[in-house]
């Protein structure tokens, strides 16, 4: 893959990989990328949070990644993806577990974790530190009682806005053809005590209602 500006000639990105991997018949597998090679050219600073900023400028990057599934036959199935690599100077490692399970035919469940830490030069930091570190934990459930109804949960929360959110999804079927969706969005203040004056517990909500109707003419 490779990229540039017709104006100016000069290239933004090139990309190359080399991928290799074993499927197994009852649904394990495991996939990885022997070889990445990356060139990317920044024009502005890019900031990861409120001390570290990476500058501008032309980057070349080598990284690995292996992604494991354990059994996608059964009731329940695990995967683990890991990537470890060059980061725009600095270094990235990457961890991603996953879990979901079939109760029965009605319900399912699953869980996400998600978690970087990237090891950027000191001078990338206005306060010495430049130490980039964020977890993030979903959760969902889902409640299908026929092929006309279900209902799914979304909730989740990562250290870097410290916030909880949640979404739920009401789907109704009532004939093909024919959906009704009615969705909430909510998410949550942690540390609403600590700001002066202090926060309200819920920091935003939406509720969005959709039907549709598909129809031949």
């Amino acid at each position: 893959d490779y990229r540039w500006k017709i104006n100016s000639q000069l290239t933004e990105t090139k990309f190359i990989n080399l991928q290799a991997g074993i499927d197994r018949k009852k649904g394990s597998s495991i996939n990885g990328t022997v070889a990445e090679y990356m060139e990317d050219r920044l024009y502005e600073s890019n900031s990861l949070n409120d001390h570290i900023n990476v500058p501008p400028g032309y980057y070349h990057m080598f990284a690995n990644d292996v992604n494991f599934t354990y059994d996608e036959a059964k009731s329940y199935t695990a995967a683990l993806f890991t990537r470890y690599g060059d980061y725009y100077g600095g270094k990235i490692f990457t961890a991603n577990p996953s879990f979901n399970y079939i109760i029965n035919r009605f319900f399912r469940f699953g869980l996400v974790y998600e978690y970087n830490r990237i090891n950027l030069p000191s001078a990338y930091s206005d306060n010495g530190d430049a130490v980039y570190k964020s977890n993030l934990v979903s959760g969902n459930f889902m409640l299908t009682l026929s092929s006309k109804f279900s209902v799914k949960l979304l909730a989740q929360y990562d250290n870097i806005s410290n916030s909880y959110g949640g979404n739920l999804r009401i789907r109704y079927n009532p004939h093909e053809g024919t959906d009704l969706y009615i969705v909430y969005n909510s998410s949550l203040n942690t540390k609403r005590l600590e700001a002066k004056p202090t926060m309200p517990l819920v920091d935003s909500q939406t509720v969005v209602v959709k039907y549709s109707i598909t129809f031949g003419l």
